[in-house]
């Protein structure tokens, strides 16, 4: 994928996971000036991959327009909050991590409830 309508100044944000992000050229969408912004949710996949789509619909309903207003991301029922920023080394983008709250880890929901009592 290249640049496209995208120009200098643009940004992307990637909440995709690695195996979709690789669809991207990102060294050419980073070539052309565009700004990359990855989002981290760190912890087990299951709630990694309900919070960047629970990221879309936030940057959706908030009609967002800057990556910084990212960071009022709480998720659906306000168990994620906005850990730190950063820049990659490696890929020069910059990385938004989320940290979900120990309140929500808790073994309580549907997975709980189907182990096996030894």
């Amino acid at each position: 994928a290249g640049a496209g309508a995208l120009k200098a100044g643009d940004c992307i944000i990637d909440v995709a996971s690695k195996e979709y992000s690789k669809v991207l050229d990102f060294k050419k969408l980073q070539e052309a000036g565009v700004d990359i912004y990855e989002m981290k949710f760190p912890g087990a996949a299951v709630h990694a991959k309900m919070a960047r789509g629970a990221i879309v619909r936030y940057a959706a309903e908030q009609q967002v327009t800057d990556p910084e207003q990212l960071k009022g991301f709480r998720g659906a029922k306000g168990d994620w909050r906005f850990e730190g920023e950063s820049t990659d080394k490696k890929t020069g983008f910059r990385v938004f991590t989320f940290q979900r709250s120990s309140s929500s880890s808790s073994s309580s929901g549907p997975a709980a409830k189907k182990r096996k009592k030894t």
